[in-house]
């Protein structure tokens, strides 16, 4: 009787600490937002997690083939990085601490299933939240009751990018994003859901993002695409929109789409990208360091370029490498999956799809709040994957497909 007692509390432990380990991801942007003498919320939540989880791993002696490959690749990344920083005297936690993130791997590759239900059942009302929240800020702000600068007495500066006295992009958007999906591709055609849909597509355009909205647009019109409940006519007038917006995008050049500071900046950091690869050529393979910089810059907001920058190829190769596993099982796992399950599939797949777009744009996998997100579903969809192969293996004969609960 003890010893059950002792599994249903740690259990429920457990489902609290991955609770506010999701909530923390999801509202509180780069994590700090809630933060005593230099101590995140973020930081003892995940320790809590990398504590719990070296643990249960010492207990039951057993570990994930995937977390050790995963995890030993980016620790290997890291430590050429930082090795070659220390070379040359650059060397700064701050540059190593954003990657950190990729040791939550030991926690995901022990509760996938668990992660994933926490993750679905929370993400929905965050997003709203935090869509609703929004909203009333620009409302009040229209109505000249606040001042764009007020946002600073809730959320630190380095939580917010400012778009003029007009708007503001709060890195925790991103799931807001997240949540449209989710909401498209889940969810059944009911009213209630469409209020839903048009308070968080509201909000996003009320960030006034260029790349959040076109991100968001080429996911959804791919997804409906790919969608074989897409008509064929469907598909083809999606195919004409999608070739013919790029082109009237380019002979008009809206003033909206195309702003001068900001495409100078990303511009600018394309020839300085070029430059560098052409004067350090043995850059290429191992990058210039975990603390190097592009000119004056210590990062680009390109997150693939900034790979290269600080890890090399090595480094692209691995972020390209845990997209191409999760299309891989993703692919897998619909193939071999009851139909009535795919919605879910789809909502992660093209959820991981737009978090690799949008960094294109701005960083996102290569930190805390679009990587944690990336190691859930590549955990997730590894142990589908093992599951489904499983079935297959023991029932030969029955063609039957699982069925998600």
């Amino acid at each position: 009787m003890q010893h059950t007692h002792s599994i249903i509390l740690a259990k429920v432990l457990s489902s609290i600490i991955f609770g506010m380990l999701v909530i923390d991801l999801f509202l509180f942007g780069g994590g700090r937002v809630i933060e005593f003498g230099g101590i995140t919320f973020r930081m003892l939540i995940f320790s809590f997690c990398l504590l719990l989880s070296l643990l249960l791993i010492f207990i039951a002696g057993k570990t994930s083939k995937v977390m050790l490959i995963y995890s030993g690749s980016a620790t290997l990344l890291l430590v050429i990085s930082s090795y070659i920083s220390l070379l040359k005297g650059e060397f700064t936690f701050a540059s190593l601490s954003p990657y950190l993130f990729f040791l939550l791997a030991i926690t995901f590759s022990l509760y996938p299933i668990a992660l994933e239900k926490i993750f679905r059942k929370l993400l929905p009302p965050c997003s709203i939240l935090m869509s609703v929240v929004y909203i009333l800020f620009i409302a009040m702000l229209l109505l000249g009751k606040v001042s764009i600068l007020d946002i600073y007495k809730f959320i630190p500066e380095s939580e917010v990018f400012l778009r003029g006295v007009e708007g503001l992009v709060y890195k925790g958007f991103i799931f807001i994003m997240i949540g449209i999906l989710y909401f498209l591709i889940c969810k059944d055609k009911s009213f209630i859901n469409f209020i839903f849909i048009f308070i968080c597509v509201t909000a996003i355009i009320f960030t006034l993002t260029r790349g959040f909205v076109l991100s968001l647009l080429v996911t959804i019109l791919l997804y409906y695409f790919n969608n074989k409940k897409t008509h064929v006519t469907i598909r083809f007038a999606m195919l004409c929109i999608g070739i013919a917006i790029p082109i009237y995008l380019l002979v008009e050049q809206p003033a909206f789409l195309f702003r001068a500071g900001s495409d100078d900046t990303r511009i600018n950091d394309i020839f300085l990208f070029l430059d560098y690869l052409n004067k350090s050529p043995e850059n290429l393979i191992f990058g210039s360091g975990i603390s190097g910089f592009l000119g004056e810059r210590p990062s680009i907001e390109n997150v693939y370029m900034d790979i290269v920058l600080h890890f090399g190829l090595l480094g692209l190769v691995m972020c390209l490498a845990v997209y191409v596993k999760i299309y891989l099982d993703y692919k897998f796992i619909v193939n071999h999956l009851d139909s009535s399950s795919h919605q879910r599939i789809e909502w992660l797949y093209y959820s991981i799809f737009l978090l690799y777009l949008q960094s294109a744009f701005n960083p996102y996998i290569n930190n805390y709040i679009g990587g944690v997100f990336v190691v859930m579903v590549l955990f997730y969809f590894n142990a589908l994957r093992i599951n489904l192969a499983k079935l297959r293996k023991n029932n030969k004969t029955s063609h039957d497909k699982l069925k998600l609960a």
